[in-house]
């Protein structure tokens, strides 16, 4: 029996250095309590100027299996991964 989940993450990137960057990418992961990936997201910014600080909110969906290996597994999202 699958089980699925909505998350929702608030997100900064902040320009440290001191030249606009003209253009990048991120990619958002959610694993689950044993590192399985269960969903990505990716995001591009543009024209990011030095200093400059971006907020923005992503809303991912997951599913995922509730039972492995012939037990039961309540998985849930342990933590999220910005690369």
């Amino acid at each position: 029996m699958g089980k699925e989940g909505t998350f929702v993450t608030e997100t900064i990137a902040e320009n440290l250095s001191s030249k606009t960057i003209s253009g990048a990418s991120f990619s958002l992961y959610i694993f689950d309590k044993s590192k399985a990936r269960i969903s990505e997201r990716y995001v591009n910014l543009t024209n990011v100027a030095a200093g400059q600080t971006v907020k923005f909110q992503m809303t991912m969906s997951a599913s995922w299996h509730s039972r492995f290996g012939g037990h039961r597994d309540e998985r849930s999202a342990d933590h999220v991964y910005h690369r």
